[in-house]
């Protein structure tokens, strides 16, 4: 009997009242919600079957100012506390726990500690230590010091502001778009909290003093500002039971009770003092302000208009869908062909960001000077016209299917599924309102299209209620500035120079060595056997393989291979056809990433872009275009898997996929879309591709800081495979140069040539693949040869056969000679990277090298690069199947000692004697990696995926069975081994471009 079928609304269990219980029918779950009568903590459990449970500790954390007090506890709370006392008992979780998820985030109103597992032993593991972190954390001065802020000292004097935190949000104040943002949300919420930045502004976090900060743990982090979120199959008795015994005990005698008017409120109890912090004021007039950000990228301003729109609803999310869902939506249609802006701006569309009182803001970004105003007023005739024009059924029908696919689309982008529902959770619960309140956007959504259905003005009537009857609003102009950078690096020396004129350097050095021995005292392992974990012998040692068949359906010139995926995908199919890159030219491959974006883009069969993406929208849930670059791994499992369809021309190849999902029931009319788009593509609208080209261009260029990791990782790969140097050409710095150097004189070439190219490589044939349940995939399966037939499809012709040595010469400033290369940028902060080559894949050293690099990202990495290198991370990682370990940093005030401290690593791991118990940990950690679930529809893509690079459910279960059975002694000679590879190691660097380096450089 389930709990909630025990104890109704207003029965108490372990002094817990169950205060409501609902019915989540759009989740096929119930929502349980309790309250603690002595402690105040409240719980909100979504019971359903999911093996994957999950829980947060949320905390409501407000500060009106930018010292970043939230955001540093965040860090600082899983740095050890009383049951735990290590200084770092989450990096010890992470390595060592069968944990799905485990994370940390901060937010303008709230601080969330969430993690998931699906062993129930280890899902209590982590809540112990968890729990214990949060309500008893140690927060001790190095700590603060360590990852928040702190003068630091060089061997010379030389004084600077270090700390986690404080180089992080550096990082974050050099993204253009971030800081528009947020200069937005400023404008829209003066005079509340979230016009602060709760990350922590590099200017002011060093205000923020030791003791403020211990207060700050002491106002927001006790059970009664708690909100426990629980989600999954594991019973609500046996989470109650853990948390009454564990931890209600040591929580009723370390903080004062609390006197609650209605234990069964339905809504959360919140004191008075974090409910006015919680008011937002708005406008009281209209505004226009203008800011500056940082120069590193932007083409021109941001301009934006934006406008309260009042409560968080399923309503404001259809306007936005009408509006601006697609390129072809009204408002985003009018906005990209007026020629005064390179892109929509970052904030277009509904910011659900404060519950209460939201807005929604439209714009451009790369908006040249004196062409603000025209932005502003082509903003507000846009909006009157569509009102005055109304909605067509087409627009209306779109929005309806792109809500509806979305809302039924089950997704794992940054977590499992269940911090989506945590999220809408929080959004209310947080601000006072029930925790159900957005737990059913489904029926909510029927509920629009019933007004939809029997009001033909309902959604012109949108349109004047939000815009043109609401008068208050905010004109924001956010302009890149050279002297961005100039201006906060003066404020810094500032500070700098009055630390040093006040501070008294030989006690600055004492407190320093203080520090520096905190951060180097290697725990014990009897000290570290603390945190409870698995044994390997406790873990199983099959998976759930991914599963796929293979056969095929006639061509118009013979077979072609058809892979399917029959996974629960709700009723949604995915189908990919994929055709072969390899045989273009190297010459040409650069030319292909803006051709294979704007593909879907151009419109086709004759009709106009915008057509056919309105027409597209009400058929399908998407369709677009993806890429599937790599190499057949080098090792014998799969040259032999490889060569049993060897004759099929499929393994080992470069691919990019034509992809649609759709609903089941638009099956017949979504492949004979898809069979018009393929076979009738369109290359005559320059003014779409001109359009195109800004964006990208203005993409690349912006947000260049913001993937600096990505950027390094396809450089630093790209010099030891084909693979690796394609996904250069495709992705990385060389596309960075190769698309910005196009003009928009040259279009009309372009086009010609994209022409040619996709005959080309229609040409080459393709291969199917289908992801559906099994009576979509049957459905399927019975259309597909009119499909084929209809779309002209043919079966694949062999490769060319091109090397890696061909790709080369594309390469930007390609020489393989030199051995470091540094890449400077306007930014605050720092990145670098390390490549050598590493065993190769499927083999028991590859293995060893696997758990290496778990130890290291856990103790020599973190220690040396994040806790005492000050950088916001550092790790390592072998790529088996490429044959190349990859070690890198990023926001980092040091990267080029980075790149010293990685050998240094090696050298020191050499002279390390692995326990039993080390290497066991490590197992453990790798072991969760394997069976992190994705959704239905990634597993589908993971399982193509394998089949084109020769890799099967046995290979995978090999590789499991390797990784079971290291050990020390596997994993000092890993370490060894590795030593020696880095000798012959690439160096990479992205800096400031004030930094000095004698050597290659590359200008951004």
């Amino acid at each position: 009997m389930k709990f909630y079928e025990k104890y109704k609304v207003g029965a108490e269990y372990k002094n817990f009242t169950v205060v409501s219980i609902d019915d989540l029918h759009d989740f096929k779950a119930v929502g349980l919600y309790l309250r603690h009568k002595a402690t105040g903590l409240e719980v909100y459990h979504i019971i359903n079957d999911d093996e994957e449970n999950l829980f947060s500790f949320n905390f409501r954390t407000l500060a009106k100012n930018s010292y970043g007090a939230a955001h540093i506890m965040e860090h600082s709370v899983l740095c050890g506390s009383e049951k735990f006392p290590l200084k770092e008992p989450f990096t010890t979780l992470e390595n060592q726990s069968v944990k799905s998820f485990l994370n940390a985030m901060t937010y303008p109103d709230k601080t969330s500690y969430p993690a998931a597992s699906l062993i129930q032993s280890d899902y209590f593991n982590l809540m112990d230590v968890y729990a214990d972190a949060v309500f008893f954390p140690k927060l001790s001065r190095q700590t603060f010091e360590q990852e928040g802020w702190r003068v630091e000292m060089d061997e010379e004097g030389k004084l600077s502001l270090q700390g986690v935190v404080y180089n992080e949000m550096k990082a974050r104040f050099s993204d253009f778009n971030q800081v528009c943002i947020d200069r937005m949300i400023d404008t829209m919420y003066p005079d509340s909290i979230y016009c602060y930045e709760s990350g922590g502004d590099p200017l002011e976090i060093p205000n923020l003093t030791y003791e403020n900060w211990l207060e700050f743990h002491k106002k927001f982090y006790s059970p009664s500002n708690c909100l426990l979120f629980l989600y999954g199959n594991i019973p609500t008795e046996i989470q109650l039971d853990f948390i009454a015994e564990k931890y209600i005990p040591r929580l009723a005698a370390a903080f004062p009770p609390v006197s609650i008017p209605n234990i069964g409120e339905l809504t959360p109890f919140i004191s008075d003092e974090i409910q006015e912090l919680q008011k937002t004021p708005p406008l009281k007039a209209s505004v226009c302000k203008t800011y500056t950000a940082p120069d590193n990228g932007a083409t021109g301003a941001m301009v934006c208009t934006a406008w309260y729109t009042g409560e968080s609803d399923i309503e404001k999310t259809y306007l936005t869908e009408v509006l601006s869902g697609n390129d072809s939506s009204p408002l985003s249609k009018i906005l990209q062909e007026s020629d005064l802006g390179d892109d929509l701006a970052p904030v277009c569309g509904n910011f659900g960001y404060v519950h209460q009182n939201n807005f929604m803001a439209y714009g451009l970004s790369g908006v040249k000077k004196g062409n603000e105003q025209k932005v502003f007023e082509l903003i507000k005739s846009a909006l009157e016209s569509i009102y005055e024009k109304g909605v067509s059924q087409a627009d209306v029908n779109s929005a309806i299917m792109g809500i509806d696919f979305n809302l039924r689309e089950v997704g794992r982008h940054f977590g499992p599924y269940s911090i989506v529902l945590m999220s809408k959770v929080l959004s209310g619960w947080t601000n006072g309102f029930e925790p159900k309140l957005h737990l059913s956007p489904i029926s909510d959504f029927e509920k629009i299209k019933q007004k939809i259905a029997s009001d033909p003005d309902y959604t012109k009537n949108l349109i004047k209620k939000y815009f043109i009857d609401n008068s208050l609003h905010a004109d924001v102009i956010v302009e890149p500035s050279k002297e961005y950078f100039e201006e906060r690096n003066k404020r810094e020396s500032d500070r700098l120079e009055k630390f040093e004129k006040s501070l008294d350097k030989a006690a600055l050095k004492v407190e320093l060595e203080k520090l520096h021995a905190y951060q180097s005292r290697v725990e014990s392992p009897e000290e570290l056997s603390c945190i409870p974990h698995l044994k390997v012998s406790e873990l199983k040692a099959d998976l759930n393989h991914i599963q796929t068949k293979v056969s095929e359906v006639q061509g118009v010139n013979g077979s072609i291979a058809l892979v399917l995926s029959d996974e629960n995908t709700n009723g949604i199919v995915y189908v990919d056809v994929a055709f072969p890159i390899d045989n273009i030219a190297p010459a040409d491959f650069k030319d292909l990433p803006l051709m294979i974006d704007s593909l879907t883009d151009l419109g086709w069969n004759g009709k106009k872009w915008d057509e056919c993406t309105a027409e597209m929208a009400c058929i399908m849930g998407d369709v677009g275009t993806r890429t599937i670059i790599g190499e057949l791994p080098d090792s014998e499992d799969s040259r032999k898997n490889a060569a049993s369809y060897k004759n099929k021309n499929i393994a080992g190849r470069s691919w990019i996929s034509i992809s649609a999902k759709f609903l089941s029931h638009k099956t017949k009319e979504s492949l004979e879309l898809l069979s018009e788009i393929i076979s009738k593509m369109s290359f005559d609208d320059a003014k779409r591709l001109k359009t195109i080209l800004s964006e990208n261009q203005l993409d690349k260029k912006s947000n260049f800081v913001h993937h600096a990791n990505h950027y390094l990782s396809l450089r630093g790969r790209s010099f030891f495979n084909k693979a690796s140097a394609m996904n250069e050409l495709f992705y990385g710095v060389s596309q960075y140069f190769h698309i910005n150097s196009y003009s928009k004189k040259q279009v009309p070439d372009l086009l010609k040539k994209y022409k040619a190219l996709y005959e080309s490589i229609l040409d080459q044939g393709c291969i199917l693949h289908v992801t559906a349940d099994s009576d979509s995939l049957s459905e399927v399966e019975k259309l597909l040869p009119a499909f084929v037939k209809n779309t002209g499809l043919k079966t694949l012709k062999p490769s060319a056969g091109y090397e890696l040595k061909d790709y080369l010469p594309y390469i930007y400033e390609c020489k393989p000679e030199e051995k470091t290369e540094v890449i400077k940028v306007k930014t605050q902060s720092g990145f670098s990277a390390m490549y050598f080559p590493c065993t190769i894949w499927l083999t028991k050293a590859a293995a060893a090298e696997d758990i290496l690099s778990t130890w290291l990202n856990g103790h020599l990495l973190w220690e040396k690069i994040r806790m005492t290198g000050g950088a916001y991370g550092g790790s390592c990682a072998p790529d088996a199947s490429d044959k190349i370990f990859a070690m890198m940093s990023w926001r980092d005030p040091t990267p080029f000692k980075s790149l010293d401290l990685f050998i240094e690593s090696l050298e020191e791991v050499c002279k390390k004697e692995f326990s039993e118990e080390e290497v066991e940990c490590c197992i453990i950690s790798n072991y969760s990696d394997e069976i992190v679930p994705d959704s239905p529809s990634q597993r589908g893509v993971r399982g193509f995926n394998r089949f084109l690079f020769g890799t099967t459910a046995d290979m995978i279960q090999k590789r499991l069975e390797q990784t079971l059975t290291v050990t020390p002694e596997d994993v000092h000679k890993a370490a060894q081994r590795l030593l020696e590879y880095s000798k012959n190691s690439r160096k990479f660097v992205i800096c400031d471009k004030s930094k000095e380096f004698c050597g290659k450089v590359i200008q951004i």
